[in-house]
């Protein structure tokens, strides 16, 4: 437990000392400006409690023994002005340094967590832990950069000041100094409990706020809507909305009533203490002990020294709490892909010669103990049009996503013309393979870019774009819209841009995995949102659209599929038929029997 503990403050440490390194890296000057401003702001309450006590002492001396001297009044006085001023002067510099700095802290918190997200691989986005990892980071990337800069200087200063403050209250009595400790301490203890319990409490609940956010989203997403209504489901998903709302308060409130009530005890114990020495100092003024001048400064210094020392203890329970944040997003920061280039880094033909092979590959999600994928051995020569079919969960698209790269198979190996998959630079890997997955992305950005991220170096190649919509059927829709190919897409970011239909988009999506003149094009599920005659006219040049390529086609459409040169019948993760239409017609297998209920029904 102790060893856990330790691991977990070591952990903690380091994610505070990135959150330092951050705040120096995201602007030098501003750092060391706000520093200054901390030490100079900081100092002035025991100077100006020194000051008062000089003058009331000089007000009382003058009062007892008139001699008509003013200067040293009137100069302590003017004095007291000058700095009440600059302390003024000082604290806008502080706040303007603050602001632009945390702003620049969190944009450079965000970029770093995009810069890993952008980095790491779909399995981490596929793993609950590790995306409630970044939600977590992303959610709290938008303030807690600027709470954490706020604490650090802010307890940089209460230090700097109660130092300041306690030093001059030990000419008035070390046992007054131990008092305020014993009375300020429990109430950093119990900020610290706050701050942790409240940490444990959003990262349990971490699930439940996901779940809640889906459920908004069913409610207020145009995506859902038409849907919601058609069903009448507002009232049960509203229902259960209120429920997991009501569990999530539920478990804040019941954190609330213990932490304030502790906090409510040892507030009224740091209030006994403070009237304890507030009279005691009375008492030695009164015995001529100290001077006025003193009584009055060793009150100012009480009642600072006990606000600064509070705010000390709070702020270091708040730093604590920051720590828990910044451990979470180092740790994050941590996480390494699996999917990466090894030593060979060999660069992917322009045309392949030996084709794509599969050698006893199987495969599982992490995290999980069942196969999806079992011992698929598999040549697909170059050129050739491979189509892929079986019922829903066989392990078509996982097949899919075992040649593109973006998973590594458990067993065996995927080889590309001869060489393992893990031995081409990933990069190289990618932007060599063409694939349009049936969730396909709706840019909310032009036309002409929507198609043109399939190839970004010729995202102005207005002539390769519009080749490209041609051959996907796109370019007559995309012709007749306002601005063109200029035209942006979609109603999420901007409410004057043009939306499509799925099966528009579907023909942009198509487009964009055409321009890349890769050797080996993926396609799932590319046409299910079209009608026969829009599937018809892509698919009657469908050789000369892949001409040079290696195809490899998932489709529910059997009068797609029969144009390939070979279908491969997945169930249950494994190859049971492989052939021609024809052939695998004639052997009345599973593939036979799927093509005449889809036959049925279309004839009925």
């Amino acid at each position: 437990m102790k060893k856990d503990n330790a691991q977990k403050n070591d952990s903690q440490l380091k994610g505070l000392l990135l959150a330092v390194k951050l705040v120096w890296r995201t602007h030098k000057g501003l750092t060391l400006a706000l520093v200054a401003a901390t030490l100079l702001q900081s100092t002035m309450p025991a100077t100006m409690a020194w000051l008062g006590k000089l003058i009331v002492d000089s007000v009382v001396q003058e009062i007892n023994v008139p001699n008509n001297d003013w200067h040293r009044i009137t100069f302590l006085v003017l004095l007291s002005f000058v700095l009440a001023v600059l302390t003024q002067l000082i604290l806008s510099l502080f706040q303007a340094c603050h602001d632009v700095l945390g702003d620049s802290l969190s944009k450079d918190t965000n970029v770093l967590i995009l810069e890993k997200a952008a980095s790491l691989d779909l399995s981490y986005f596929e793993t609950p832990s590790h995306y409630d990892m970044l939600q977590r980071a992303t959610q709290e990337a938008g303030y807690r950069p600027m709470m954490m800069l706020q604490n650090i200087f802010t307890l940089g200063g209460n230090l700097i000041t109660l130092v300041s403050l306690l030093l001059l209250l030990s000419r008035f009595s070390l046992f007054a100094l131990f008092i305020l400790g014993v009375t300020i301490l429990p109430i950093g203890v119990i900020q610290t409990f706050i701050g942790q319990t409240r940490f444990q409490t959003y990262f349990k609940q971490a699930g439940d706020q996901r779940k809640l956010s889906y459920l908004n989203s069913l409610l207020t997403s145009r995506v859902y809507v038409k849907e919601i209504k058609l069903f009448e489901l507002q009232k049960i998903i509203l229902e259960r909305f209120i429920s997991l709302y009501t569990k999530v308060n539920k478990n804040k409130r019941a954190l609330y009533a213990q932490s304030y009530s502790l906090e409510i005890v040892f507030n009224v114990i740091a209030t006994l203490g403070y009237y304890g020495l507030y009279a005691w100092i009375i008492a030695k003024t009164v015995n001529s002990a100290i001077t006025l001048g003193d009584m009055t400064m060793y009150m100012m210094i009480i009642s600072s020294a006990q606000s600064k020392g509070m705010e000390l203890l709070t702020g270091l329970a708040g730093l604590y709490e920051q720590g828990l944040f910044w451990d979470n997003l180092f740790s994050y920061l941590q996480l390494q892909p699996h999917i990466s280039s090894n030593e060979h880094k060999f660069k992917v033909p322009t045309q392949l010669h030996d084709g794509i092979e599969l050698k006893g590959v199987s495969f599982k999600y992490p995290g999980t103990e069942r196969y999806v994928l079992h011992d698929i051995n598999l040549k697909i020569m170059p050129g050739e049009k491979l189509a892929l079919v079986g019922p829903n969960g066989a392990g078509k698209t996982t097949l899919v996503k075992l040649f593109a790269r973006l998973y590594d198979p458990d067993e065996g190996t995927i080889y590309l013309d001869g060489v393992d998959l893990r031995d081409y630079d990933v990069k190289d890997l990618h932007s060599n393979i063409s694939v349009i997955f049936q969730d396909f992305v709706q840019y909310s950005f032009s036309a002409r870019e929507n198609i043109g991220f399939g190839k970004c170096d010729d995202l102005e190649n207005i002539e390769q774009i519009i080749e490209s919509a041609q051959k996907s059927g796109a370019h007559e829709f995309i012709s007749k819209l306002p601005q063109g190919y200029d035209t942006i897409l979609g109603k999420w970011l901007d409410g004057s841009s043009t939306d499509l239909s799925f099966g528009e988009w579907q023909k942009i999506a198509l487009a964009r995995s055409y321009i890349r003149d890769a050797p080996l094009l993926i396609l799932d599920e590319p046409t299910s949102s079209l009608d026969a005659f829009a599937e018809y006219e892509i698919f009657k040049n469908f050789k000369e659209i892949a001409l040079n390529r290696t195809l490899i086609l998932i489709s529910h459409r059997y009068s797609t599929v029969r144009l390939a040169d070979r279908i491969l019948v997945l169930t249950g993760g494994r190859i049971i038929e492989n052939g021609r239409h024809k052939e695998l017609i004639a052997r009345d297998g599973l593939y036979a029997t799927m093509y005449k209920l889809q036959a049925q029904g279309y004839q009925s």
